[in-house]
């Protein structure tokens, strides 16, 4: 598995930057059961310190531990936990999102997929992994979003892997700034099997002692850095 000379340089540029706690806007979501946790401060939801009254804020650290308690059985907590994903990962900037959570809401395979794949992102192979990526079929929630679900819902603790995103902003990074894509990790077209090769990749580079990354933090560097081709300047977003 090939490791890109420069990712060492774009770690470097990162030194000492942390993830940010995400604002968002409760009010501009769909009511319903995927907006219930929004506003929850018992969930890790806290006020947003600026912005327009009712923002709200919610860390990453926070989604992994309340995501790590979701009861499966419950269509309610599934719903509710998904919901509070899509806001974390959309912010105040990504209107389409409001619509596509609604358009995952209406369509009955949502439950069903969401219940699976947590389940599969927990078991210990990477075989399960591509299986849920394969399974995922939801109107409106493509990539970018579904492997966010991976990753705070699927996490399991002990384990030597985690799921991880896998985004547009991350892919640019690996193909525009690393000259690598998950196509050239995978030698595979299928993007199930591009998917596991880039949660194997990263934690496979995490070992090798990147200043003492974590798999996690790799893949927020390349969100952050959003395939820009300084090296070592960091992204404004950091």
């Amino acid at each position: 598995m090939r490791k890109p000379p420069e990712l060492r340089r774009l770690v470097q540029a990162y030194a000492g930057r942390q993830p940010w706690s995400v604002r968002y806007r409760p009010a501009s979501w769909p009511a319903g059961p995927s907006s219930a946790w929004l506003e929850d401060e018992t969930r890790g939801v806290r006020l947003a310190s600026r912005g327009k009254p009712g923002d709200r804020t919610v860390a990453a650290d926070s989604l992994r531990s309340l995501c790590s308690e979701i009861d499966a059985g419950s269509e309610a907590e599934l719903l509710a936990a998904f919901g509070l994903v899509m806001a974390w990962g959309s912010g105040t900037s990504a209107p389409r999102s409001y619509r596509n959570l609604a358009a995952a809401v209406a369509d009955p395979r949502l439950v069903p997929v969401l219940r699976d794949t947590l389940q599969l992102c927990r078991e210990d192979g990477m075989d399960a992994l591509g299986e849920a990526y394969t399974r995922w079929r939801v109107n409106g929630i493509q990539r970018s979003y579904f492997t966010k679900w991976f990753a705070f819902a699927g996490r399991q603790e002990g384990r030597a892997w985690q799921p991880l995103i896998l985004d547009d902003r991350v892919l640019a990074t690996l193909s525009e700034t690393l000259g690598i894509t998950t196509r050239d990790l995978a030698g595979s077209r299928r993007w199930a099997q591009r998917y596991v090769a880039y949660v194997e990749a990263l934690h496979a580079w995490a070992a090798d002692d990147y200043h003492g990354s974590t798999a996690d933090r790799l893949e927020w560097i390349m969100f952050c850095h959003n395939g820009s081709s300084d090296l070592d300047q960091p992204s404004d977003r950091s």
